[in-house]
């Protein structure tokens, strides 16, 4: 039988956004599919962060399974803002997780 395997796709897309208000990213949440008729799923989220001018980011979205201790699938959901800071000298760029700056102000609705 043929089963899929850890399909694996990434979006690259850049964006030039303001740093003189609050920054929000939200999605209305993800699902992968699972064995038959099961399925796993991320609840839709919102963040709001404070970016700085010059500084490069990164969002991360996504979902993946892995299996638990006890052999269950176990949902891993993905999403936040990363900054991507340079070592001096170096082409050595290290992801740093950023921390939420406030309660988002509205949720993605259906």
């Amino acid at each position: 039988s043929f089963r899929g395997r850890r399909v694996y796709k990434e979006v690259v897309t850049e964006y030039r956004v303001r740093t003189d208000l609050p920054f929000q990213i939200a999605t209305l949440g993800a699902t992968i599919g699972g064995n038959g008729s099961t399925y796993l799923s991320c609840a839709g989220q919102a963040v709001v962060y404070k970016l700085e001018p010059g500084k490069d980011y990164e969002a991360l979205v996504g979902v993946r399974s892995r299996s638990s201790n006890d052999g269950e699938q176990a949902l891993i959901c993905m999403f936040g803002v990363i900054e991507l800071v340079s070592l001096p000298g170096t082409s050595i760029v290290i992801p740093q997780k950023l921390t939420p700056a406030a309660p988002p102000q509205v949720v993605c609705k259906n």
